[in-house]
């Protein structure tokens, strides 16, 4: 490490310690009451904002998507499969699966 490169972190390191020196600005009495609210105030803020945020997704997808939903043929019916197998094994596995390896 040459000179320069020391001068650099010896003044990066002063910097440092010069803001972690410094102390905050004291709250004045106003800043101090509104501060608190604790756990609940958060929490209620964030459910708000959360509400809000859903609101306006509905009324941006509503502007954009119209009433394409309720435009939709209804799908097509499909066959009762429990209907078209006469066994009512539903899909099970008979097993034998293993008849082509040697152990």
């Amino acid at each position: 490490m040459d000179r320069n490169d020391q001068q650099a972190i010896g003044n990066l390191f002063e910097k440092l310690a010069n803001v972690e020196r410094q102390t905050p600005e004291p709250l004045s009495g106003n800043d101090r009451q509104r501060a608190g609210g604790g756990f609940l105030a958060g929490a209620a803020q964030t459910a708000m904002g959360v509400a809000g945020g859903v609101l306006l997704g509905n009324a941006i997808t509503g502007m954009f998507g119209g009433s394409e939903a309720q435009a939709t043929e209804p799908a097509a019916s499909q066959p009762d499969e429990a209907a078209a197998d006469p066994a009512g094994d539903a899909g099970s596995d008979g097993g034998g699966d293993f008849g082509d390896i040697e152990f």
